[in-house]
């Protein structure tokens, strides 16, 4: 060992060399594993960086399409608030005039009916609903109604066409039925409003004129 005044000798020169050597050698592997580390960590941080940068593009698309969205949605608001009210409307009209009156979904379905329909048939609303009303129909006259009611609804154009209506009291008088599409902007029919105006008595003057006289024209 070594001691003051004296010198070193070989072997404690040799043993103090080794551990030089072995302590350079931990000190020169730790300073290569720190290195390795700082590129790792460099690296992760870049690809955070990235991760960071693609998550803002992803969050500012997703609020983009979440405004469009919203933004969509309050038209849709808008447009069906403004069509209940012009569907209001024409129900008002429709129960101040004197003809029955009705309207119906695109397939045919009939979800509303005036006052004076419900008057004259003596029916209810339950009993009306969808395709209730066939049962104020004639039978031999229902047949025919139901072909050109289909074919009009098929090919989304107006209906016209006269047949009679059973009374509250039994008694069936011809009605003039009219039904007008009411089409979107691109031509797709959304609702259907149809008339029935009561015709019996001109088409039983005009029938007892022609049989009085059969130049009638």
């Amino acid at each position: 060992m070594y001691r003051t005044g004296e010198s070193w000798s070989a072997l404690e020169a040799e043993r103090l060399l080794e551990v030089s050597e072995k302590v350079r050698a931990q000190l020169t592997e730790a300073n290569e594993q720190l290195q390795d580390q700082q590129v790792q960590l460099e690296i992760a941080n870049q690809q955070l960086q990235e991760n960071t940068v693609e998550l803002e593009v992803q969050t500012e698309e997703l609020n983009a399409s979440a405004a469009q969205l919203e933004e969509m949605v309050a038209q849709a608001q808008k447009g069906r608030a403004d069509s209940l009210a012009r569907e209001m409307e024409i129900r008002t009209l429709a129960n101040a005039i004197p003809t029955l009156a009705w309207t119906a979904r695109p397939d045919g379905f009939i979800d509303w009916y005036n006052a004076q329909w419900y008057q004259y048939t003596g029916s209810t609303a339950e009993q009306m609903d969808g395709w209730g009303w066939q049962s104020v129909h004639d039978p031999k006259e229902l047949p025919g109604v139901l072909e050109q009611w289909r074919q009009a609804i098929a090919s989304g154009q107006e209906f016209e066409m006269t047949f009679p209506l059973r009374r509250s009291d039994g008694e069936f008088r011809r009605f003039l039925t009219r039904v007008t599409p009411v089409k979107d902007s691109e031509g797709i029919v959304v609702r259907w409003f149809g008339t029935n105006t009561d015709v019996e008595t001109e088409r039983a003057a005009r029938e007892a004129a022609e049989s009085a006289n059969p130049f009638f024209s």
